[in-house]
């Protein structure tokens, strides 16, 4: 909306268009600002969570 200084209903048929879900012949086709490359990251390897059980603190209650 900002960029566009549109309305939001606007806003959304620029969106639709964009990505084609709609097709508007008023509205013209905005070319992304990044390429899509495909790449995918790899799993390196699990996550360790560790965490600390404390009992709450009296000013953490007010």
């Amino acid at each position: 909306m900002e960029k566009f200084q549109c309305t939001f209903p606007k806003a959304l048929q620029i969106i639709g268009n964009d990505f084609g879900i709609i097709h508007n012949k008023n509205l013209t086709v905005n070319k992304p600002k990044l390429e899509y490359t495909g790449n995918k990251l790899s799993e390196q390897k699990s996550a360790i969570i560790q965490v600390e059980i404390r009992p709450f603190q009296d000013y953490e209650l007010a």
